[in-house]
């Protein structure tokens, strides 16, 4: 009868440890891979809520694999994607901090 009860407790010692030092599925923006690949269809559709469609995004913006396999199947652009926007001259004499270019200080003017 000990031995029994031995055995079934290191069963249940072993089935404890196994679960608890498996693998973990990844969870970035509290929302798993898994479920982040289930929602592609509706993501590609605009059929999500809008929280549900900017956790995506933010689980995107951290998980490498998802945005590879959003990106293959176009629903993102690849990461470092710019998209260049051909301004005025107007615009850069108004803005010149967006082209690196730093007044001088009026001092020196």
């Amino acid at each position: 009868m000990i031995a029994r009860v031995g055995g079934v407790a290191s069963v249940a010692v072993v089935l404890v440890l196994a679960f608890w030092l498996a693998p973990r599925e990844a969870t970035y923006a509290d929302i798993t891979c898994t479920r982040v690949n289930e929602l592609a269809p509706d993501y590609k559709a605009g059929k999500l809520s809008r929280d549900l469609h900017d956790q995506i995004d933010r689980h995107l913006s951290q998980c490498s694999h998802c945005r590879d396999l959003y990106h293959e199947l176009g629903l993102v652009k690849p990461a470092g994607a710019i998209r260049l926007t051909r301004l005025s001259g107007a615009t850069r004499s108004r803005e010149p901090s967006l082209f690196g270019i730093v007044p001088p200080p009026s001092s020196l003017r």
